[in-house]
C-alpha cells in the first residue's frame, strides 16, 4: 500500500492509521522531500505515540529523513548510494548495487524491542 501525501502533516496521519492496523508488519514514512519549516512542527510526542503502537501491533517503523528527527529511535541509520562503473547505464531504482548503510546509533536488545529504524 502506497499513500502518497502533499505535507508532512497528512503522512504522520497515514502513517498513524497504518500503525494501528496489525495487518502492515512494515510502515516506512518518508519526509526526505518535505521542507525543512514541516519538519520542524513535528512535536516529539508523535515519535513517542509511534513507538508505543509500534511495541503494541509488534510492527517496524522505518521513517526517511533529510536530518535525524526522531529522538527515541532503535537504530539510526545513514545511507549512501555510490555506483559502480556497471551500475550507471541502468537507472538507479532498478540496482542496490553501491548502497551504502552506516550504522550512527542502536540501542541494546534487551530495551528495543521491534525495530524502528530512521535514516
Amino acid at each position: 500500500l502506497w499513500a502518497r501525501c502533499r505535507t508532512a502533516d497528512e503522512a504522520l496521519k497515514a502513517a498513524d492509521i497504518l500503525l494501528r492496523d496489525r495487518n502492515f508488519p512494515l510502515v516506512v514514512l518518508d519526509l526526505k522531500l518535505n521542507p525543512p519549516a514541516q519538519l520542524r512542527r513535528i512535536s516529539g510526542s508523535v515519535w513517542h505515540r509511534f513507538g508505543r503502537l509500534r511495541e503494541q501491533h509488534r510492527t517496524t517503523l522505518l521513517v526517511l529523513t533529510p536530518q535525524p528527527l526522531v529522538g527515541g529511535a532503535t537504530v539510526r541509520v545513514r545511507c549512501s548510494w555510490k555506483p559502480d562503473v556497471a551500475v550507471v547505464s541502468r537507472p538507479p531504482e532498478m540496482s542496490f548495487n553501491g548502497l551504502r548503510f552506516e550504522v550512527l546509533r542502536q540501542m541494546s536488545a534487551a530495551s528495543a524491542g521491534p525495530a524502528a529504524l530512521t535514516g
